[in-house]
């Protein structure tokens, strides 16, 4: 049977070298969006397990602390000689103070009862000192 030729252009004989090149750009351009979604995935789980944390870490502040020290990013406390915890934590260097709360901060002043805190429970609440110092960062 007689076939027609088609009008169009005619193909362009191709090497295997470049269909491979150009197959493997394709296989690239498919591993760099799974890897941005994945990376974006595992930064919002971060995200989330961060903001966790800083949340058990105020409330282990306000339950430990809040009687005399304002635990928020903003206020006085309520014991007008003890510090605001935002104030604290940008006074010392982070290793320091994560020292003192595990060993118990020892205070000049007789009020302040001297509390160890485990350290997953400094973990918390350096992340959520930390999170109130972003905050106010200008």
């Amino acid at each position: 049977m007689f076939r027609y030729r088609s009008r169009s252009a005619p193909r362009r004989w191709t090497s295997p070298v470049t269909r491979l090149r150009r197959a493997a750009g394709s296989v690239h351009e498919v591993l760099v969006v799974a890897t941005a979604a994945v990376v974006c995935h595992s930064t919002a789980a971060h995200a989330d397990a961060s903001s966790a944390l800083a949340a058990r870490g105020k409330a282990i502040l306000e339950t430990n602390c809040g009687r005399c020290h304002a635990v928020e990013v903003m206020g006085d406390s309520p014991l007008k000689i003890a510090p605001p915890m935002r104030d604290i934590y940008m006074k010392f260097p982070v290793r320091e103070l994560e020292e003192e709360l595990k060993e118990g901060k020892v205070s000049r002043h007789k009020e302040m009862p001297q509390i160890s805190f485990s350290d997953d429970d400094v973990e918390a609440i350096l992340t959520y000192l930390y999170g109130l110092a972003v905050e106010r960062a200008p």
